[in-house]
């Protein structure tokens, strides 16, 4: 790794103010939950880099392509990276654009819209040279492609998961030329050494995965310890919290958030 880039990346980040995406950023309480309930009380979200981000696009072709690989929801996901510059983005794959770091709150209400959203939130803040690492990865993988190929061919019988295949396939490799999105998710946490990259198998790993800490795949399952020590349970996310008014529960646009006493 370039020590001048590290050195001028973490100085940066060391006197970057709390991101503004904090501002209109709420996090409910933390629930292995895939389901439309807000558990009250919210509390506001201050990005960190490594959070991961998952998401429930309700789009038919993303449903059933996943239906089809044996996974369901959260059916997109990406991590918090910093830039260059300080700021926070989120590292994920667009399907026409490729590997591209979006900026945080976009990415964030554009799946609120679409479905809903969860944030994984790392226990323990990174240290100075995993945060550079983590912006390393990202700087090396932005604007290399979506793999279709891999993407779409975990909907069949060739895909790399399988009881026997993922032994000895699908171990880490940054660089290869395309990742899909919970790929790209693992490679980047092998990268900054936050998953254990010899027992990563990255293109077998699917964004339910990565939310349940658990996958029927035993050699999946491997990787995700690291996953369940590292981070908090999936908290949904909002933009913002509804008035609270008279009842134990309160209704936000369809959905339902349970007030705790």
């Amino acid at each position: 790794m370039n020590s001048l880039f590290a050195q001028c990346l973490c100085a940066a980040l060391c006197l970057t103010e709390s991101p503004p995406q904090a501002a209109g950023s709420y996090l409910y309480q933390p629930a292995f939950k895939l389901d439309r309930e807000l558990r009250g009380p919210a509390r506001p979200y201050c990005a960190q880099p490594g959070d991961l981000f998952f998401a429930a696009d309700d789009k038919l072709t993303s449903v059933l392509g996943f239906a089809l690989a044996g996974s369901w929801y959260p059916n997109h996901n990406a991590i918090v990276v910093p830039r260059s510059d300080g700021t926070l983005g989120a590292l994920h794959t667009h399907l026409r654009e490729g590997m591209v770091v979006e900026d945080l709150s976009v990415i964030l209400r554009r799946y609120e819209e679409k479905g809903r959203g969860w944030v994984r939130v790392r226990k323990t803040p990174l240290t100075l040279e995993q945060t550079a690492r983590l912006a390393e990865f990202a700087a090396n993988v932005e604007g290399r492609p979506t793999s279709f190929a891999k993407l779409w061919g975990q909907a069949t019988p060739i895909r790399s998961r399988g009881p026997l295949r993922t032994a000895f396939l699908g171990h880490s490799n940054p660089d290869k030329n395309g990742f899909y999105c919970s790929e790209l998710v693992v490679e980047a946490g092998c990268y900054a050494g936050l998953i254990d990259a010899d027992a990563a198998r990255p293109n077998c790993t699917y964004p339910r995965d990565l939310f349940f800490n658990h996958s029927t795949n035993f050699w999946v399952n491997r990787s995700l310890r690291d996953v369940a020590c590292g981070w908090e349970a999936p908290a949904r996310w909002t933009s913002c919290v509804p008035t609270v008014g008279a009842g134990p529960a309160i209704s936000v646009a369809g959905e339902t958030m349970s007030l705790e006493e």
